[in-house]
């Protein structure tokens, strides 16, 4: 809660408490405690800005405070003699109905809060800007309008110059927000409730902040919302790679959430999200998709757990079918993510006016998304030569039927993320103890070599959800269903961490070990490694080239070319120097006070 919150919340204590011991106060206490009610009321309102989740207890408050006041001016009268229901009834307002009111409306700001993004830890500061990219030759299949062609929101994120002054945006704009509410209200009663206090929080992202000067280019990466929702749902994330000297693209997929566009135009669910409200609403259906999406990390054999992924594979397909939710946003999202490919070639050139022209590193790209946004990220990471990595947060790939992932190897290094419930087991085992099961373990890796590929990663956050991996884990705590035992700032601060290095590994060359095993820092993460040891056991690799960067990949019976790679020489990373020629695999390399080995790597 918010200074002043905390304030009013005292206040209504006292107030609380002077009406339950009945105590009379003096006219002038009363007075004081009246006028700090109203003076505590007022700059909470003007300074902090006012919330749906401080309304009741501000009512209450200033009912308990005006009783104090009467008490203090009236005139003391003689003693009554009470009735026994009369003093039952002031002895359950004062003991049952009065506390209880106190603890609920208390409990509500306590709970619902307005977010506190983690500041990014990088050298750069971040700007954002908006843009839209309209394709004319893409008719609009998710619009009602058959003339409509196919545009969608670019919100991008980017290191820039610090400059005194510069005033952070708000997480959403009173038009993004209005948007998001009506989105969201329409399939979740209350939802606006819950989260209208975004509104109120700041990022620490300047509107068009001038880009950071840098000589080379800056890594690109281009980021999916979850379905359904919003393309800054995971801002601190955003911010924190920016502020690393990553130019992030968040892809806004119109007509599958709310997206406000630069000019104001606002656009909501589509025809095709809204028509799924009739099976949400059949209980049969409901229970069999839960049951089957559980079985998929919980059945007891992997017969039944493959049946329950057909299961899910089959209603997507009928989806796809009868082109509503998912089955008919697959396709766009794919392309979304294809063609926005020859945006970053327009932006780099200048043939798309923006800041970006000359300032991006288009050698070095990679996907992200949350959801069905981060299963789209690797399928069109897979699909596309341009894209170095992709990282998964916890999105379902069974969706994507035409996906060729299913059983088969990822083209390029990949990092998953899963919540813990409900799509995770724990499946431990002597090589790793903190081993488990989930709902994408037949994905990203043929069956005979799961859980071999050192660039392949899959995690999972203890005490997590999958709203979880969402800003929307900073804004609601204890309300069970919406909460988890993880709080949303670790959260944040786990994929923050995660994500950057994972990127920074594949796309940058940088090795921190992070993502070796399991860490001391990091208790609330295991890795999955189906039975076998973690990254700190021989695993074979297929990591995309980092530019200047040599890379192990030890598997045996390819067809290959080999290229050596310096093995990390104590804290940092010894490459053979220019102009000498690679060395040849299985040499060594001379260093004061150590030997450097050359590993090789295989390609196909």
């Amino acid at each position: 809660m918010r200074p002043l919150e905390l304030i009013l919340l005292l206040l209504l204590a006292v107030s609380a408490g002077l009406v339950i011991v009945r105590h009379r106060p003096s006219s002038r206490l009363a007075g004081i405690l009246a006028a700090g009610v109203a003076a505590t009321t007022l700059l909470h309102l003007l300074l902090e800005g006012g919330r749906a989740q401080m309304t009741p207890l501000i009512v209450l408050l200033w009912g308990l405070a005006s009783i104090p006041v009467w008490r203090g001016w009236s005139t003391p009268g003689e003693p009554r003699e009470t009735g026994r229901v009369r003093a039952v009834f002031s002895g359950v307002l004062r003991f049952v109905l009065i506390p209880a009111a106190c603890l609920l409306f208390a409990f509500l700001p306590a709970a619902i809060v307005v977010p506190e993004l983690p500041t990014p830890t990088g050298s750069f500061a971040v700007g954002v800007t908006d843009f839209s990219v309209r394709f004319d030759d893409r008719p609009e299949v998710l619009s009602e309008d058959p003339g409509d062609s196919r545009e969608i929101l670019v919100r991008a994120w980017y290191p820039a110059e610090r400059r005194r002054g510069d005033e952070a945006e708000p997480y959403f704009t009173k038009a993004e927000m209005q948007a998001f509410v009506e989105t969201n209200s329409a399939t979740i009663p209350g939802f606006g409730y819950l989260f209208s206090q975004a509104a109120l929080a700041r990022t620490h992202s300047v509107r068009d902040a001038p880009v950071a000067a840098q000589v080379d280019g800056f890594p690109v990466l281009a980021y999916s919302h979850g379905y359904g929702l919003f393309v800054s749902q995971n801002t601190p994330l955003m911010e924190e790679l920016a502020s690393h000297g990553y130019i992030v693209f968040g892809l806004g997929h119109t007509w599958d959430g709310s997206t406000v566009f630069p000019d104001g135009r606002t656009v909501g669910l589509g025809r095709h999200i809204l028509a799924l409200q009739d099976r949400a609403a059949d209980p049969d259906y409901v229970r069999e998709m839960t049951e089957s999406v559980t079985m998929l990390s919980h059945g007891s054999s992997e017969a039944e757990r493959r049946q329950a992924l057909a299961t899910q594979r089959e209603a997507a397909r009928r989806d796809r079918d009868e082109g509503l939710g998912t089955g008919l946003s697959a396709g766009v999202w794919l392309e979304d993510r294809r063609r926005f490919f020859d945006v970053l070639d327009d932006l780099q050139t200048g043939a798309r006016p923006s800041p970006f022209r000359g300032r991006l590193d288009l050698s070095r790209i990679g996907l992200l998304g949350m959801s069905f946004g981060g299963a789209t990220a690797v399928e069109a990471c897979h699909r596309e030569p341009r894209c170095g990595a992709a990282v998964n947060l916890d999105g379902g790939h069974w969706f994507l039927l035409d996906s060729d992932l299913l059983d088969g190897d990822v083209r390029m290094p990949m990092l998953m993320v899963h919540a813990s419930d409900p799509g995770t087991l724990p499946n431990p085992s002597d090589a790793n103890p903190t081993d488990y099961r989930a709902y994408s373990d037949f994905f990203y890796e043929e069956p005979s070599t799961r859980g071999t590929r050192d660039d392949v990663v899959r995690i999972r956050i203890e005490g997590t959800a999958h709203a979880s991996l969402t800003d929307m884990a900073l804004m609601v705590r204890w309300i069970p269903g919406l909460a988890t035992e993880t709080s949303g700032r670790r959260v944040a601060g786990i994929l923050n961490r995660f994500v950057l290095t994972f990127f920074d590994e594949h796309l940058r060359g940088a090795d921190s070990g992070l993502l070796g095993g399991p860490s001391p820092g990091f208790p609330e993460v295991s890795f999955q490694t189906f039975g076998r040891g973690t990254k700190a056991s021989p695993r074979r690799s297929r990591r995309a080239n980092a530019p200047g960067v040599w890379r192990t990949s030890p598997r045996t019976g390819s067809t290959a070319t080999a290229q050596a790679r310096p093995v990390l020489a104590g804290d940092r990373q010894v490459r053979p120097r220019r102009g000498s020629g690679a060395p040849k695999c299985g040499s060594t390399m001379a260093m004061p006070g150590r030997s450097t080995s050359f590993r090789c790597r295989w390609s196909r």
